[in-house]
């Protein structure tokens, strides 16, 4: 246990030196899509909602994510860039327990590309490594709930359903994990993780359940 906590403290240290130095200023491009989860949460902090107040395309999980870390750190430069860093540091750590059959050097291969490649992409605070991370998240429990585990099919649609309230694009892909897993490998536990996700769903989309025609038209079609 002591090995493992040790491992995933030093690959966090290594994702913030390699971030480090892109992150010592503002990125050169994507600031535009790294505005839509920064100005959501920024209105959601000073009270206001998203589709009761405000247009929005995207699910507001991103936004409300965001909140609490920015009502800590702020929405400027310090929250924005920590946040992200947590972000893809976490990602990060999921790319290497889903590695976890491959011998070690493919795991440091598999969570290298990760760090230099794939956040690179687009190094800014953006809705889809929020829900990236949600999804990556349910096919590493979905693992467990092939194995058998009822819990980890309960986590499983927990995830899932995370991952939509996030971005719709992961959540998906999320749903159509679920009849995918059951159709091979049919692992006992498919109407926990319908349970799971079903109920995770209506807790996060709750408070945004009086503008439901506003969610079909902005975030649906």
């Amino acid at each position: 246990m002591n090995r493992q906590w040790a491992s995933a403290a030093a690959l966090v240290a290594l994702q913030l030196v390699l971030l480090l130095p892109l992150y010592s200023g503002w990125p050169d491009t994507f600031l535009q899509d790294e505005a839509y989860v920064v100005l959501g949460a920024r209105r959601m902090l000073a009270g206001e909602f998203p589709y009761r107040d405000w247009f929005s395309y995207l699910s507001p999980g991103s936004y409300c994510l965001s909140v609490p870390w920015m009502a800590l750190l702020g929405s400027g430069q310090l929250g924005t860039r920590t946040l992200m860093v947590t972000v893809s540091a976490l990602q990060g750590l999921v790319v290497w327990q889903l590695s976890a059959p491959l011998s070690l050097s493919w795991r440091a291969l598999a969570w290298l590309l990760w760090a230099t490649l794939g956040i690179m992409e687009i190094p800014i605070l953006n809705y889809h490594w929020f829900s990236l991370l949600w999804y990556s998240l349910a096919t590493l429990t979905a693992r467990s709930w092939v194995d058998g585990s009822q819990r980890a099919a309960l986590a499983t649609g927990v995830l899932v359903a995370l991952a939509g309230w996030t971005l719709q694009s992961e959540g998906l892909a999320g749903v159509l994990l679920l009849p995918v897993i059951w159709l091979f490998f049919r692992p006992p536990g498919l109407t926990r993780a319908l349970l799971g996700l079903t109920l995770a769903s209506l807790f996060l989309w709750g408070p945004f359940l009086p503008w439901l025609p506003e969610i079909w038209q902005q975030s649906v079609l």
